[in-house]
């Protein structure tokens, strides 16, 4: 018998090295699968976010601005100093593809007064929509373009009203040479990843009266024109 108790370290065999090794990749696979799915969800749900900002921005433009545009027609500085001004084109024109209209900006904008929208695809950019803003009463001045919404496939304007008494109102591809806006304005959007947006249709709020286009040769107010005619 031993005098002394002697310990034999025993180590790993070579077998248990390699399961503890597969174990451990395979872990490390679940772990990166799990970050990557992470980092993939989160990115879409980042884009799917700024989509819905992009969409909110874009239809909160138009609500704001083409809901409240005014029947007034082509400003002629000369018209205040002629007995019998002419009577000018309604500002208002639409295409399918493009869209003009007279609205105000906000008070607190830069920009004062009544401004002339030209919106439709950029002819250099044709993948993004552009408005151009021209002040109503200085029509000969640059127009300041911003971008409204990129990455655009086709945008489609529809009108909804009659042109004139000869037809019955519904919707058309165009609304031009006439004396009078549509009651709705549909706004079709088809973006470059085949996503398609809801309608959105707008109501315009205010209806031109044809007897004040002879009393206000300016076209400064409808407002008070209406007042008038009640």
């Amino acid at each position: 018998m031993n005098r002394f108790n002697t310990h034999k370290t025993q180590g790993f065999t070579l077998i248990e090295v390699l399961i503890a090794m597969s174990l451990l990749s395979i872990m490390m696979g679940l772990l990166f699968f799990s970050m990557r799915t992470a980092v993939e969800s989160w990115n879409i749900g980042e884009a799917k976010v700024e989509q819905i900002n992009k969409k909110a921005v874009f239809y909160q433009f138009f609500k704001q601005h083409l809901t409240n545009s005014k029947p007034l027609f082509e400003y002629n500085s000369d018209s205040n100093k002629k007995s019998q001004p002419e009577i000018n084109k309604m500002l208002f024109q639409g295409t399918s593809q493009t869209i003009r209209f007279v609205s105000a900006l906000p008070a607190a904008s830069i920009r004062k007064g009544e401004q002339i929208f030209n919106i439709g695809l950029n002819p250099q950019q044709t993948n993004s929509i552009i408005v151009a803003l021209t002040p109503y009463r200085q029509p000969q001045q640059q127009a300041e373009q911003t971008e409204l919404l990129d990455h655009v496939k086709q945008i489609q304007f529809s009108y909804f009203g009659k042109l004139n008494e000869n037809f019955e109102r519904e919707w058309q591809n165009d609304w031009l040479e006439s004396e009078e806006l549509p009651r709705l304005v549909k706004i079709k959007v088809v973006l470059e990843d085949e996503s398609i947006w809801p309608d959105m249709v707008f109501p315009l709020k205010v209806s031109a009266w044809h007897s004040a286009v002879n009393s206000q040769p300016d076209y400064k107010s409808f407002d008070n024109a209406n007042d008038e005619k009640k």
